[in-house]
C-alpha cells in the first residue's frame, strides 16, 4: 500500500491523507455527515487527517485547493505561526502549495497501483 502520510515540515505535523469516509471518519474521530467535498481534521498530538475522494481517478481540484488551505490555516493556529493582514503570507503560500502538491503525488500513487 502506497504512503498516505506526509510530514509538514518545519511543523512537526503529519497529514494524513484518505481517499474513503470511513477511514478518514474512524482515524480522525470526526463525523463527516453531509461534507461531500473533503474534510480536514484539527491536529491532535501532531497528526491531523484530509479526506478527499478519488472519483474516476482523480481528485477535484477545487477541493483540493479547499481542504489545502484548510489544512494550513489549522497548523498555524495548532503552531501558533502567525498571518499578518496586508501581507504577502508565504509560509500559508508555500504550505498550501505544498499539501496541493504531496496530495496529488499520492493519489497519483494510489490509483497507479490499483491499477
Amino acid at each position: 500500500m502506497p504512503s498516505r502520510k506526509v510530514k509538514l515540515n518545519p511543523y512537526r505535523v503529519w497529514l494524513h491523507y484518505h481517499d474513503d469516509a470511513k477511514s478518514f471518519e474512524k482515524a480522525s474521530g470526526c463525523k463527516l455527515g453531509d461534507f461531500v467535498g473533503g474534510a480536514v481534521s484539527r491536529p491532535v498530538r501532531g497528526i491531523m487527517h484530509m479526506y478527499l475522494p478519488i472519483v474516476d481517478g482523480r481528485v477535484n481540484i477545487p477541493d483540493l485547493a479547499h481542504e489545502s488551505f484548510h489544512v494550513a490555516d489549522s497548523v498555524f493556529d495548532y503552531t501558533g505561526t502567525d498571518l499578518q493582514y496586508n501581507n504577502a503570507n508565504e509560509h500559508m503560500a508555500y504550505l498550501i502549495g505544498f499539501v496541493v502538491e504531496s496530495v496529488l503525488k499520492m493519489v497519483d500513487s494510489i490509483t497507479k497501483g490499483n491499477k
